[in-house]
């Protein structure tokens, strides 16, 4: 089998507290290349150039229903009829929320928006080097959100991970320790693992009814649960 490159990013608003996660898979184990922190635009465009597939924890999009009456307000135009729920939240959210039973946040009215403006400015930049963006995740870039990835897995700590893993994970001591210390880095990696679970079709489909909206809106990646023994063969 061909080796596969995937990257987890943990992605914040800033450098500061963003954490990328490099993973070589040779179809028959995964070596952690390298997992750090601070993490600048520069290094996402530049470790992006070699990936296969990149895995961002950030929303690709925001709900329909919001950006539709942000415009109509925007206009002097009437502010639609429209649940909270529907305005917070798009349809991935919900799936997740359905799938797990914890609500991702939103960002249409959480502080992840502005790590969202971040994502979306990085996004543009990727589709002026790569073309456009499916952001359903069928193409290099895709959406995870490591907190559900970890329910569905069941893992509740980076200990419990390694003990999941441990015939088939590869892991370089600096790069468990930053993974112990470092929520974000711990992230990042379960980030990176999800890349490969979405990279070899081990998550869920997107229901058939979602997938117009989510074309706009972003569609996270969620691995299946007996997945992650099954991402190194």
């Amino acid at each position: 089998m061909m080796s596969m490159l995937t990257v987890g990013i943990d992605l914040a608003a800033q450098p500061k507290g963003t954490a990328l996660c490099v993973v070589e898979w040779t179809g028959v184990e995964a070596r952690v290349e390298e997992c750090r922190l601070n993490v600048s635009d520069a290094d996402i465009v530049a470790v992006s150039a070699s990936a296969d597939k990149v895995e961002l924890d950030v929303p690709f999009g925001w709900p329909q229903m919001f950006v539709g009456a942000v415009t109509a307000h925007s206009q002097r135009e009437s502010w639609p009829h429209a649940t909270s729920l529907a305005l917070r939240f798009r349809r991935t959210d919900l799936y997740i929320q359905t799938a797990t039973l914890k609500w991702p946040l939103s960002v249409s009215s959480d502080r992840i928006a502005c790590t969202a403006f971040r994502a979306a400015a990085l996004l543009s930049r990727m589709e002026e080097l790569y073309g456009p963006i499916d952001r359903l995740g069928s193409g290099r870039f895709v959406e995870v959100y490591p907190r559900a990835a970890r329910d569905r897995w069941n893992i509740r700590s980076f200990d419990a991970l390694i003990a999941e893993t441990e015939d088939w994970l590869r892991l370089p001591k600096a790069v468990a320790a930053s993974c112990s210390a470092s929520d974000d880095c711990f992230d990042a990696l379960v980030a990176a693992l999800v890349t490969r679970a979405a990279a070899i079709a081990l998550c869920d489909a997107v229901p058939e009814q979602h997938m117009e909206a989510a074309g706009v809106e972003g569609w996270i990646a969620l691995p299946r649960p007996e997945s992650l023994a099954r991402l190194a063969s």
